[in-house]
């Protein structure tokens, strides 16, 4: 495809000015370098499960699924741990912030949120959740169910 959009632009460089020349390889290599990120789309992880056959397996299972609950839990209570420590700053900035727009005779134009930084909260969060999958997949194994994975890609797949 790099060739071809090389030989049209060949033809056409002819006729352009060395200026729109340039313009036209610069959109070129943008959209080239744009296409080769997004071929590389996300891949969505579906888990199966299956019972275990027997009922102290099962019985297992639960225990399992139960430690998982606890874990998420836990996660979940940190992030709100987090956001609230993020919300005690952001009230802090603001107040910084208002006292500096009242010494220059500006105007307020900000809200406490718009001095709210929970990204980390998010991200943090998303990985404990994620690190309690991997123990409850290894339990469910060790109390005889069965999980099975399958990776498919969401968006953009070449």
């Amino acid at each position: 495809m790099q060739l071809v959009l090389v030989a049209l632009l060949g033809q056409f460089g002819a006729r352009l000015s060395s200026f729109q020349w340039l313009i036209m390889r610069r959109f070129l290599l943008a959209f080239l370098m744009l296409g080769s990120l997004t071929a590389c789309g996300e891949a969505a992880k579906t888990t199966h499960f299956s019972l275990p056959s027997s009922p102290g397996g099962r019985v297992c299972s639960n225990q399992c699924l139960e430690s998982k609950n606890y874990c998420q839990q836990n996660c979940t209570l940190d992030l709100r741990h987090c956001v609230g420590d993020a919300q005690v700053q952001a009230l802090y900035d603001y107040d910084k912030y208002t006292r500096e727009q009242f010494a220059a005779h500006a105007p307020i134009e900000l809200r406490p949120r718009d001095f709210e930084r929970t990204a980390s909260c998010d991200a943090a969060n998303k990985s404990c959740t994620s690190d309690c999958e991997r123990p409850y997949e290894q339990c469910y194994k060790g109390c005889g169910g069965k999980v099975e994975s399958t990776s498919s890609c969401q968006y953009f797949c070449f």
